[in-house]
């Protein structure tokens, strides 16, 4: 019997041969037929003959198959454990074997290795996915304007409509009663007015939004910061349209349209961005106290007799004006409303107060919402 390595796509494989060769296996077998026609004696002789011969080859076989099976074993488990083709190498040169044909270690794909534990920003990554679904974002805002509208005849109208009628309320009330000297008085109230409703609706929507969108929320993945952010640009359509009526008060007050003007989207912009931070904000208290929206209602009408809007800054003493000067809405609406009524550009101060607050608003809301944000589906 003789055991001879042979390479495979496993490893080492071995083939087994008897100890006879095959030429004296074909003289065997003539020998047999030659004696075929014998007597019983002979046939009987030769029969035991083959017999041993056929018995003693499978034993040999059998030893040396289950010697070969064990090391081809441990060749395979070398393989699958060490998976480094040098090491192969060595041992296929030490058995004198072949190299490997079918199989290239070295080509396998490096396995994934995702790390839980690796710190993730979730400021950046709510960024990241409320532009990713910008499409949802533009169809909540669509939505909310189709809804609002839907069952009223004038429609949209009623965004151009509502702020004059207000205004003139509100010119009859405080100018012909308390007589305030302000020349073109409707345009310096219509002009407060309709920033102040811009925030004040935005962020009072923010807070009905995040809750409204509870089941939506339960049901598939969305970033929550989505309903505040169409909220609020829903309330900054409404402010774009309500320049229409604005634009037609100028024109009757015979103001002029100066350059200052194109100071007004800058304006809108810093005014979006403090709403979109307290909306945020308001709308996480909210989602844990619900006695957040009426107590926040209430603020907004302190805040309106603390703004000015229907009166002059001068009208208001010293001693209480510290008051005004402490309400962020003062930044924004005056820097807003002096390119309207003035024709002039606001003041650098006034500018760079408003911007920090409004980056600063924004820092916190948007802060405060995503550290929070995990926690919205089990409590709305």
């Amino acid at each position: 019997m003789a055991v001879e390595p042979k390479a495979s796509c496993y490893g080492i494989r071995f083939a087994v041969t008897s100890g006879k060769t095959a030429g004296s296996r074909q003289q065997a077998a003539k020998k047999a037929k030659n004696n075929m026609g014998s007597g019983s004696a002979s046939k009987s002789g030769s029969k035991k003959e083959n017999d041993n011969e056929q018995k003693h080859v499978p034993a040999d076989r059998n030893e040396a198959s289950l010697h070969s099976s064990r090391f081809h074993r441990i060749c395979i488990r070398w393989y699958s454990v060490l998976r480094k083709p040098e090491y192969g190498q060595e041992v296929l040169a030490s058995t004198r074997t072949a190299p490997i044909r079918d199989m290239d270690i070295s080509q396998k794909a490096a396995p994934i290795i995702y790390d839980s534990s690796r710190p993730r920003s979730a400021i950046v990554e709510e960024a990241v996915e409320l532009f990713r679904y910008r499409d949802l974002l533009w169809s909540l805002v669509h939505r909310d304007l189709t809804i609002r509208y839907k069952r009223s005849t004038l429609g949209f109208l009623w965004t151009m409509l509502n702020p004059l009628l207000m205004m003139l309320v509100l010119t009859i009330v405080f100018s012909n009663l308390f007589r305030f000297q302000i020349q073109h008085y409707p345009v310096y109230l219509l002009s407060g007015t309709l920033l102040y409703g811009f925030f004040q609706w935005g962020t009072s929507q923010s807070i009905h939004s995040i809750i409204w969108g509870g089941d939506l929320m339960g049901k598939i993945y969305l970033p929550k910061t989505i309903f505040v952010a169409a909220a609020v640009l829903v309330s900054l359509v409404n402010l774009l349209l309500a320049l229409i009526p604005l634009a037609v008060i100028m024109i009757v007050n015979r103001c002029t349209f100066s350059f200052a003007l194109l100071f007004l989207p800058v304006a809108i912009a810093l005014v979006f961005v403090f709403a979109l931070g307290i909306g945020l904000f308001v709308a996480s208290l909210a989602v844990f106290f619900a006695d957040i929206a009426d107590i926040y209602n209430v603020a907004l009408t302190i805040l309106t007799y603390l703004t000015p809007i229907f009166y002059p800054i001068g009208v208001v003493p010293d001693k209480y004006r510290a008051f005004i000067f402490y309400n962020p809405m003062y930044y924004f609406v005056e820097i807003f409303r002096q390119p309207i009524h003035g024709g002039v550009f606001p003041d650098g101060a006034l500018i760079l107060r408003a911007f920090l607050i409004s980056i600063g608003a924004f820092a916190l809301g948007w802060w405060f919402f995503t550290k929070k944000s995990d926690e919205f589906a089990y409590r709305v």
